[in-house]
């Protein structure tokens, strides 16, 4: 996706999350496969910015993409990892898991 800013374009990703008010953290995909060690969007995208969605209150924090990276390489261990399970909502079956880091708003507020 594109977005212009100032004239210029620049490549946007947009993500939402339903659970980021109740949580007061962001999940940033690490892998989008532990099973099959694939990178995730935190790892891979080629966005400028990040659009990161709060679904219930409906609206969007933003921040560059080198930010969001740069966080996550120097602060490697300050903040917690956890495992999203996506299910088959017919079948009932796994069909991945996702590794994340789960960082707090205020980081990037």
């Amino acid at each position: 996706m594109t977005a212009i800013k100032d004239g210029r374009k620049e490549d946007i990703e947009v993500k939402w999350d339903s659970r980021i008010s109740k949580s007061g953290a962001m999940f940033f995909e690490l892998l989008t496969n532990v099973q099959a060690n694939e990178p995730g969007w935190a790892t891979y995208t080629e966005a400028d910015y990040i659009f990161y969605g709060d679904a219930v209150k409906r609206l969007f924090y933003v921040f560059p993409v080198p930010a969001m990276r740069g966080y996550l390489k120097n602060n490697l261990g300050e903040y917690e990892t956890r495992i999203a399970t996506d299910f088959n909502r017919r079948t009932g079956e796994i069909r991945k898991q996702s590794l994340g880091a789960i960082v707090p708003l205020v980081k990037f507020q």
